[in-house]
């Protein structure tokens, strides 16, 4: 315990925050984080027009996969999120807190993350959604004793606002992200669709800020998502994803051992 009562951060969690330079956004939120018992680390955001971020992008294949080009900001956000995992594996932590400067701790964030810290398992998944709850294709796999459950989340939340990763799980982001053609939000729902390794909490344990969008503040992004063929893409990208979902539901539900680990 500190002089004021509260507990110590736990050395095994290292806490980073995405903030593009120069945003308003930044100081409200190193304050309520900082409220909430959080130190975090601030990661300078790219906003997707510096020379990495036009190394990293590969727009042919954002239109094969996602039906569209990527917007500069959403390829900025991939990078920042890379950058994040780089400095996380850097350091000596277990787990690594990655937040974007619109996410916003609920009251009882601090003891539900640590009792989270303490729950997860040591092998086994790669990275945590704690910016929302899945919809459906879930299975229970701890209770955090706050009414809350860790789950296993064949159907990953679409959200990167507040992601935890394991350092096995940044590892393997950082070897599957060499080229940057999907949004990450959509590219975490297919990766951890496809592996089974995504886990999230059935209440999110922080918010995102009813902010002006930082991705399409120039609206490039809605002229993007009208080009002719998008939407075909989208639903045959969602029917992908809910198929791998289910294939690795029915996995976990019938392993003889009664594993949800598979």
């Amino acid at each position: 315990m500190d002089g004021q009562g509260k507990s110590a951060p736990d050395p095994r969690l290292e806490s980073f925050l995405i903030s593009l330079p120069g945003s308003a956004r930044q100081g409200g939120a190193i304050t309520a984080l900082a409220r909430a018992g959080i130190a975090a680390r601030v990661i300078p955001a790219d906003d997707g027009r510096s020379p990495a971020a036009r190394r990293v992008y590969r727009a042919w294949t954002a239109r094969l996969y996602c039906g569209r080009a990527l917007a500069p900001a959403e390829v900025g956000c991939f990078l920042s999120h890379r950058i994040a995992a780089e400095r996380f594996l850097a350091g000596g932590a277990a787990f690594g807190l990655v937040l974007e400067d619109d996410a916003a701790p609920v009251a009882d964030m601090r003891p539900v993350l640590e009792r989270l810290v303490r729950a997860l398992p040591q092998s086994g998944w790669d990275v945590v959604n704690l910016g929302a709850a899945p919809a459906f294709l879930h299975r229970p796999i701890a209770s955090l004793d706050t009414g809350r459950q860790l789950v296993r989340a064949h159907y990953f939340p679409l959200t990167s606002h507040a992601v935890l990763w394991s350092r096995g799980g940044a590892r393997r982001f950082l070897a599957a992200t060499s080229h940057v053609f999907y949004p990450l939000d959509h590219f975490l729902r297919r990766w951890a669709c496809q592996s089974g390794r995504g886990l999230a909490l059935s209440e999110p344990l922080f918010r995102s800020r009813d902010l002006p969008s930082q991705i399409d503040s120039d609206g490039a992004r809605a002229k993007l998502v009208n080009v002719r063929g998008y939407r075909v893409r989208r639903a045959l990208r969602r029917w992908r994803n809910k198929a791998w979902a289910a294939r690795r539901a029915w996995q976990a539900g019938t392993d003889k051992r009664g594993s949800s680990w598979r």
